[in-house]
């Protein structure tokens, strides 16, 4: 029988737990659905402080010792710098690839839901296994376009490290740049199938790696369609909490934000538009959400800061779930994403399913569902400053195209194109 190895290094923290982001999610949504659709053997590998087994109604939860977790909860590495990261990238690297070596057999297939903490691609290809990475953003696309600031572009970077690695091998390109770089090449010259959330990341994998890749690479939106039902009297209850606590009156406008809170997400430059709203218009912005990953901490604080100026106007409720979350949504009167980069945005379709208007800048994310929300093309830091300011003191209405009804998941359209690859 057919193995499906499951492989996420953060996927040992729930997202009812912390703001693991959504790769997470769509491999917990995976999990959800899968086992019942096919009757592969399914077994999920992740990092931990300490070797974990554990049997599930789908299958087998497996965790990997990673030493940087030693002294640690699983949960910290969400907050580890982007040195400690990288170190975490690289044991379990080691870990997984030799789990996987060890474990799996010829024919067996590998989804592996991370690409620079993944295993060694080369390494289990050459041992017969069937390789689909998830590509929950470009690797290289994204740290050119925000560590670099789009001063080189990421075709011309990922040519010239190939360049080296061809001349002088891979040992002269710092492990770190590997991470970036010569992972995500080897991810996609090994992969059987590469599952990319929009036609974005696509365009950006082919223009980094080669169009003879294209017959590979399949656009498979992330749709998550069904919105949590929770008793009618609980979610009232929970909407008057939130209306008591935060003192929030009639005639304000509502607005929030959802997301993991780093310096990615741009909720900086959203605070500066706000600083341009007439000091007496009525508005209360939540940023939703909790500080993760590399200089999480440290941005939130800068916000915070930032946002005394404002008074009670803006408010970080924390990571908000379940029937909090949904009571946010059932408040609010506009929903905002000022992320610089988002591979597809999965709390961009939360609120395209609960019919609340949505203002976005430029991204991947923003592009795959522009039918459904108002895009700002603005380009500069100074215009999406301009352009938010404007279109908040007039702010959007909903758009009248409505998500389609039946809607495949991502489980369906990813098992489709593993049948049409004959990988089950």
């Amino acid at each position: 029988m057919t193995t499906l190895f499951l492989v996420g290094a953060t996927a040992g923290i729930s997202t009812q737990l912390g703001p693991v982001g959504g790769g997470v999610r769509i491999l917990e949504h995976l999990l959800e659905t899968l086992p019942a659709s096919t009757s592969a053997s399914v077994v999920k590998i992740y990092a931990n402080s300490t070797d974990q087994r554990a049997s599930c109604s789908w299958g087998e939860s497996i965790g990997l010792k990673v030493p940087i977790l030693e002294d640690s909860s699983a949960e910290q590495l969400i907050h580890l710098s982007e040195l400690q990261y990288s170190r975490f990238s690289c044991e379990f690297e080691r870990a997984s690839t030799d789990f996987l070596l060890k474990t799996a057999k010829t024919g067996d297939l590998i989804f592996i839901n991370d690409i620079s903490e993944g295993p060694n691609f080369s390494k289990l290809a050459q041992a017969g296994f069937i390789i689909v990475p998830l590509f929950h953003i470009a690797v290289a696309d994204f740290f050119c376009k925000l560590y670099l600031r789009d001063l080189f572009s990421a075709p011309r970077v990922t040519h010239f490290f190939h360049f080296l690695e061809e001349k002088l091998g891979r040992w002269s390109i710092p492990k770190l740049l590997q991470l970036v770089f010569s992972k995500e090449r080897d991810a996609v010259q090994t992969g059987s199938l590469l599952i990319v959330p929009s036609e974005g990341i696509k365009q950006a994998l082919l223009a980094c790696y080669g169009v003879r890749h294209e017959p590979k690479i399949k656009v498979v939106p992330w749709n998550l369609v069904e919105i949590p039902h929770f008793p009618e009297g609980q979610l009232l209850q929970e909407m008057q909490r939130i209306r008591e606590c935060y003192q929030l009156q009639s005639g304000e406008q509502m607005w929030m934000t959802l997301s993991r809170i780093s310096w990615e997400k741009g909720l900086d430059i959203l605070l500066e538009a706000l600083e341009q709203l007439p000091e007496d218009f009525p508005f209360r912005l939540f940023i939703c959400g909790e500080a993760a990953y590399m200089g999480g901490k440290k941005y939130l604080q800068k916000l915070k800061k930032k946002a005394k100026s404002f008074g009670k106007k803006v408010e970080f409720p924390g990571y908000v779930q379940g029937v909090t979350k949904e009571a946010f949504f059932q408040l609010a009167h506009l929903f905002l994403s000022t992320s610089h980069y988002e591979a597809y945005g999965l709390t961009l379709q939360e609120a395209i399913l609960h019919h609340l208007p949505i203002l976005s800048l430029d991204h991947y994310g923003a592009r795959q569902q522009e039918a459904f929300l108002t895009l700002l093309s603005a380009k500069t830091r100074r215009e999406k400053v301009r352009c938010l300011a404007q279109s908040l003191q007039n702010p959007p209405r909903l758009k009248s195209e409505m998500l389609p009804e039946n809607l495949p998941s991502a489980t369906q359209q990813i098992l489709g194109q593993l049948k049409a690859i004959h990988a089950l």
